[in-house]
């Protein structure tokens, strides 16, 4: 009886063992290659995005939350896709492009910045990464443009 007991406990630590570390290689598995491509309308506050590399997904964003005004902001953006979602910080800074509008002067902008991804639902559950952005605002239409590279951990 001892044996069997010492033979089950053995066994279900193994399982247990097993689990985690499959958990473990999940959520920090090597980082890979990622771009993904947004196109937005900050008056609409709506969008698509589609990206490649560590995964490939498309999907819409929507009521996109900003902080900051003039040359720098901080945006937060939940993308959503048909493996699950997943929410974006995004600081970026903007630089004028010269124009005849009446918008001060200047018709749009293009930005530079960060990204990193906070947490994610679904097949994005654990999900981390960082890298670069740049793309272009233009500030006629609302129309944003953004390029984001870096690296993704899935």
């Amino acid at each position: 009886m001892i044996r069997k007991s010492l033979l089950t406990g053995s066994i279900v630590a193994l399982v247990g063992a097993m689990l985690t570390a499959s958990a473990t290689a999940k959520s920090n598995g090597p980082p890979a290659d990622f771009r993904l491509e947004i196109t937005a309308n900050f008056i609409a506050q709506h969008g698509t995005w589609v990206s490649s590399g560590a995964f490939s997904d498309e999907g819409t964003l929507e009521g996109v939350q900003r902080e900051g005004s003039g040359a720098t902001e901080s945006l937060h953006e939940t993308l959503q896709g048909a493996q699950g979602s997943f929410t974006l910080e995004i600081t970026k800074a903007l630089t004028p492009i010269p124009g005849q509008t009446p918008l001060g002067g200047y018709t749009g902008a293009n930005d530079h910045g960060h990204w990193r991804i906070l947490d994610g639902t679904g097949a994005y559950s654990g999900i981390s990464g960082q890298g670069q952005l740049d793309g272009t605002v233009d500030f006629v239409t609302g129309d944003i443009n953004d390029t984001l590279t870096g690296t993704v951990r899935l």
